[in-house]
C-alpha cells in the first residue's frame, strides 16, 4: 500500500491553520506548517511576482508575508530536489500545508505527481466564502504592513486584482485534473457541521477523532453568509459578488 502525502494548498485566511492544528491533534505530526517547498522547487516564489503586485502594496510586502507564513528555506540538507522534498516530508509526518501551492501551474503539478508516483497524494482544498475571505486578508495586510492602511480602500484595489482571476474554479479544476484524491471543503461548513468533518475524517482515514474541530478556530474569524462585513458598504458587497461571481458560484456549489 502506498504511503499517503497530504497537501493542503490553502488561500490565506481560509482556516488552514485551524485545519492543520486539527490534524496535529489527530497524530498527523507536522512541525512546519508552511514550507513552500514545492514553490521553491518550482523556482517561482512570490518574490518573482512582486512586479505584479498592485501599486498600493509596499515592495517589501513579500518579505513581511513570508516571515508571517514561515521561514523554511531550501539548503544543503533539504535541496531543490524531489528526494529533498521526501526527506522533508519524512520529518514532518508527510503533511504539507503551503499557501503558495494554489498558484502552481497544472503542468508543474503533473510533474509533482509523476515524480512522487510511489506515494498516494491526497489534496485538501479549503474554500471560504470569497468576499469574507478577501476582506479578512485585507485586515491581515493591515496588521502586517501598518495601521495607516485603509481596509476599505485596500479591499477595492484587491478586488480589482482578484477579479482578473477565476481563482476558486481555476484552482479546483487544475488540482482535480491532476490528482486522483481531492476533497473540496467549505470552511464555514467544516467548522460548524459534523457532516463536513466526517467527510474529512473519512478522506484521511481518521476513524476515532477525540477532537471537536468546531472548537478550533485559530487565526480566522469565520463568518456565515455575508455577516461580519461592516467595513464594506452595500455597494462594495454587491460589486464584489458580481466581480467574484466565478469564485462565489464555485463556493456555493461545494
Amino acid at each position: 500500500m502506498k504511503k499517503d502525502i497530504i497537501i493542503c494548498p490553502g488561500i490565506p485566511k481560509s482556516g488552514t491553520t485551524s485545519l492543520w492544528k486539527f490534524l496535529k491533534l489527530n497524530d498527523f505530526s507536522s512541525s512546519e506548517k508552511e514550507s513552500h517547498y514545492l514553490t521553491q522547487l518550482y523556482g517561482a516564489t512570490i518574490t518573482d511576482e512582486l512586479g505584479q503586485l498592485p501599486d498600493f502594496m509596499p515592495k517589501n510586502t513579500f518579505d513581511i508575508l513570508f516571515k508571517k507564513w514561515g521561514s523554511f528555506k531550501l539548503n544543503e540538507d533539504y535541496p531543490a530536489t524531489y528526494a529533498g522534498y521526501i526527506k522533508y516530508l519524512t520529518q514532518n509526518g508527510f503533511v504539507d500545508f503551503s499557501q503558495t501551492y494554489f498558484f502552481l501551474s497544472e503542468k508543474f503539478l503533473s510533474q509533482v505527481k509523476e515524480e512522487l508516483s510511489e506515494y498516494n497524494i491526497k489534496i485538501i482544498l479549503l474554500f471560504r466564502e470569497p468576499i469574507s475571505r478577501l476582506l479578512s486578508h485585507c485586515h491581515l495586510f493591515k496588521r502586517l504592513i501598518g495601521s495607516n492602511v485603509n481596509v476599505s480602500e485596500v479591499f477595492d484595489k484587491s478586488l480589482e486584482v482578484e477579479s482578473l482571476q477565476n481563482l476558486y474554479p481555476d484552482v479546483k479544476r487544475k488540482f482535480e485534473n491532476v490528482f486522483d484524491d481531492v476533497i473540496c471543503l467549505s470552511t464555514e461548513k467544516l467548522f460548524s457541521s459534523d457532516e463536513e468533518c466526517k467527510r474529512l475524517c473519512k478522506f484521511l482515514n481518521i476513524t476515532n477523532s477525540s477532537v471537536d474541530i468546531k472548537t478550533i478556530k485559530e487565526n480566522v474569524n469565520i463568518n456565515y453568509g455575508y455577516k461580519g462585513l461592516e467595513d464594506l458598504t452595500e455597494y462594495q458587497i454587491d460589486r464584489a459578488r458580481e466581480l467574484l461571481k466565478p469564485s462565489v458560484n464555485t463556493y456555493d456549489y461545494i
